[in-house]
């Protein structure tokens, strides 16, 4: 068995983000906002992941298969919040 060189091998992060299609995005959005809302309910220590699936109506699978922890859910959450606010604002100016 050959084996590659670790300097070799392509880096996850080296890859670009798949494309997802309609129905991929609306499940990512349902995730986000049930975790958004969980969060708002009890705090974000107190969200769980399996907890956020249900509500979104994914299976846990699922919803890593998305995302590897509650704090990229958050990240992305956040993104999308400042990304929303900043347009406001230059369609205002």
């Amino acid at each position: 068995m050959r084996r590659t060189p670790l300097a070799t091998v392509a880096r996850p992060s080296a890859a670009p983000p798949p494309k997802l299609v309609a129905s991929q995005l609306r499940r990512m959005r349902r995730i986000v906002d049930a975790a958004v809302e969980l969060a708002e309910q009890g705090g974000f220590d107190a969200v769980r992941l399996r907890d956020v699936a249900e509500r979104s109506d994914v299976a846990l699978g699922t919803l890593y298969k998305y995302f590897r922890s509650k704090e990229d859910i958050l990240l992305l959450s956040t993104s999308a919040a400042r990304r929303t606010s900043s347009c406001s604002r230059s369609t205002r100016a």
